[in-house]
């Protein structure tokens, strides 16, 4: 364990490194332009930032905290980005290409590019079975790739302005964060149904995190 935590600064288009052992920014890791978001590999001790304006991905070395060259190209306007560990791969978003990039973590290259809705935006996993859960924005949804076949299975209404998600493994529930209804719905991850419940948020929230052991 490093206990190194990696930040996306958009606007200087760089990376802070944060050592949470001293909590305090041991490295700065220029990258594209407007970094967005950023995923771990564990394994390889990689991390991997969308660059939201280049349209790419850098490839962060966790040993160093150095840039590899090249970037990876993927579509338009690279937002959210997670590490699938069943297929050692990334899913990227790309926001204006209506699309979702898949990387393979040997090679570095993008692999399948899945059409989903209009403007995809966060992106999560669920390893055990093995399903990738992105937000769509316009299309007020939430889209579901089949890890295995790399395909898209389902699209699920799910309110108004889903900006963000988190998968809860250990309940198998998927947390889905609506801007503009200002509510958190809850899917059951066996069926990928929406529970008779939601919870009530503060004015347009914008992001979501789920803490399980």
């Amino acid at each position: 364990m490093t206990e190194l935590a990696y930040v996306a600064n958009t606007n200087t288009d760089d990376v802070s490194v944060i050592d949470g052992a001293t909590n305090t920014v041991i490295a700065t890791v220029p990258v594209g332009t407007a970094a967005s978001f950023a995923a771990v590999n564990p394994v390889t001790n990689q991390i991997l930032v969308t660059n939201t304006f280049s349209n790419d991905v850098t490839v962060i070395d966790g040993s160093m905290n150095t840039p590899l060259t090249p970037t990876i190209p993927v579509g338009e306007d690279p937002q959210g980005i997670a590490y699938n560990p069943t297929t050692n791969q990334y899913f990227v978003s790309n926001n204006s290409s209506n699309t979702v990039s898949v990387i393979d973590s040997t090679s570095l290259r993008v692999i399948a590019t899945i059409p989903v809705g209009v403007q995809p935006y966060a992106v999560d996993i669920k390893p055990i079975t093995n399903l990738i859960y992105v937000t769509i924005l316009v299309d007020d949804a939430l889209a579901v790739i089949d890890g295995a076949t790399l395909t898209l299975i389902d699209t699920i209404p799910i309110g108004d302005a889903p900006y963000d998600l988190a998968v809860d493994p250990t309940k198998n529930r998927i947390y889905v964060l609506n801007s503009l209804d200002d509510q958190i719905v809850v899917l059951d991850g066996a069926t990928n149904t929406i529970l008779p419940f939601a919870y009530r948020t503060g004015r347009q929230p914008f992001s979501i995190i789920v803490k399980y052991p």
